[in-house]
């Protein structure tokens, strides 16, 4: 089986804040899990799941306050809202 190098993988990252002892983030863990079988076969996302209470360095860094928190991460800044453009 090929390793990906990630470096090289432009997929955007769904990065999921979530804790072992929060009830809705085991919820919505497995709510993302469904979504992203469903797109699997498009290659569409990457995800990588951070335990705050392992990493509040990184929650802080994300300015995740709460769990469950996803956070998009990898798309170029102008790409991050299409929409925005157009708004007034």
């Amino acid at each position: 089986m090929a390793t990906t190098d990630v470096r090289r993988d432009v997929r955007p990252i769904l990065i999921f804040f979530s804790s072992p002892t929060s009830g809705p983030s085991r919820r919505m863990e497995a709510f993302l899990d469904q979504v992203l079988q469903a797109r699997r076969n498009h290659q569409t996302f990457r995800r990588q799941t951070i335990d705050v209470d392992q990493r509040s360095d990184l929650a802080e860094r994300f300015g995740v306050t709460e769990v469950p928190t996803i956070v998009e991460a990898g798309f170029p800044k102008w790409n991050f809202c299409p929409t925005c453009a157009l708004s007034p």
